[in-house]
């Protein structure tokens, strides 16, 4: 089964870094009794590595307890950093506390974290025992957080769910009880809350407004030289494993030369959304501009391989709005770009608009959308699927690159 067909929810700390991911499946409905099994499965299959990025694996494991005895448990690399998800409300009327208690003892002495969900304090019966293993608790946006007081003092830490706006977003942030969060807001924010980097620095925007042809390749050599952050950083990547150079580069204008002019232009991409936060390598928006620039350069060579460079700068910039907390309107007026690029992001009206529309659809799993744009373009959905699936694995390569 392909990890397209799995839904990946991200989880955000409070200045959303990435803290990790919850895994279900796109449709549970046939393997109901399995599905955490299925799950697990399919993330080993297809190496977790690479789409997890080292950070927490959250898998739904319901009251399917079962395979966490048998087949999967000897084969979860302990790099996996996984944690079950348990439905307390279920487990606790399938099972008896003392059943429950050993299967908590046998995950926790497995290194495997603890959380549940439909956990309710004042009409919930547990023992210190479940309590003792269990590391969070997942509790929905409107709920009284106070309610869990008791258990964050005791080390539990709160997941906030199903937050859906940049209100009920701020509302939780305010809230010291909470730790992480979660919810189709973090999937896809209007604005960010939080202190950003108002801008890049100077050299970085100069880069990357002046790099529009091979013409100017001269020009943005003499401005990374200029730039000892900017050397090293094209240093760094031209001999990363991202490009298996054979052996090392020392200069400049090597670098420059062996990447070309296409992938000089994503490196300056790279650096320019890098520049937007503080940490990018954990930054879930970073994340998924790589992986939508990926997306929507590949998809749009079976389309028109000429505007492929085009459908990357539009991927790369998509979040930028959320990034710098303005419109895409006010962020042009200091940093131009062609006119397609602000077509697609202001107006929405374009190629690359109905390629970045495709890449959302992914995202949220929207098979109605994808299979319109499928059939608008003539594409091979297999094909666009296995694209998907490359797209995540492009980040971890790119968080290889500029670590």
């Amino acid at each position: 089964m392909l990890i397209t067909k799995l839904k990946r929810e991200a989880i955000v700390k409070g200045d959303f870094s990435t803290f990790g991911y919850k895994f279900s499946l796109e449709d549970g409905g046939e393997f109901i009794q399995n599905e955490a099994a299925i799950v697990v499965n399919s993330l080993i299959e297809f190496d977790f590595r690479k789409i997890t990025h080292g950070f927490n694996t959250l898998v739904d494991v319901s009251v399917d307890v079962d395979f966490l005895y048998n087949d999967f448990l000897p084969r979860i690399d302990k790099d996996m950093k996984l944690v079950c998800g348990f439905n307390y409300r279920k487990l606790s009327s399938y099972y008896v506390l003392s059943y429950i208690e050993d299967i908590f003892n046998k995950l926790r002495s497995e290194n495997i974290s603890i959380c549940l969900y439909n956990f309710y304090p004042k009409e919930s019966e547990i023992s210190d025992n479940i309590l003792k293993h269990t590391s969070f608790i997942m509790v929905p946006v409107s709920a009284n957080f106070e309610d869990y007081s008791k258990h964050v003092e005791d080390g539990i830490k709160l997941i906030c769910t199903n937050i859906s706006s940049l209100e009920e977003m701020e509302k939780a942030l305010k809230n010291d009880l909470i730790s992480y969060y979660m919810g189709i807001y973090i999937e896809a924010p209007k604005k960010i809350s939080l202190p950003r980097i108002e801008k890049p620095s100077s050299m970085v925007t100069e880069l990357f407004i002046k790099l529009k042809s091979p013409d100017d390749i001269n020009e943005v050599i003499d401005i990374i030289k200029r730039s000892p952050e900017l050397t090293f950083s094209i240093l760094k990547f031209i001999n990363s494993a991202f490009f298996a150079i054979p052996s090392r580069v020392s200069s400049v204008e090597a670098a420059v030369t062996l990447l070309g002019f296409n992938n000089l232009r994503k490196w300056v991409n790279l650096v320019f959304l890098s520049s937007v936060v503080s940490n990018p390598a954990q930054n879930i928006y970073v994340e998924k501009s790589v992986a939508r620039a990926y997306f929507m350069e590949k998809v749009c060579n079976f389309i028109d391989s000429s505007k492929a460079p085009t459908a990357y700068l539009v991927g790369i910039l998509s979040f930028i709005d959320a990034l710098f907390g303005k419109s895409f309107q006010e962020i042009f007026e200091d940093m131009p770009v062609s006119p397609e690029v602000s077509e697609a992001l202001i107006d929405g009206k374009n190629l690359f608009a109905e390629l970045l529309d495709l890449a959302r659809a992914f995202e949220f799993h929207d098979k109605d959308k994808i299979n319109f744009y499928v059939s608008k373009y003539n594409l091979n959905i297999d094909r666009v699927e296995r694209i998907y699936l490359e797209s995540l694995y492009e980040y971890d390569r790119f968080i290889e690159a500029i670590r």
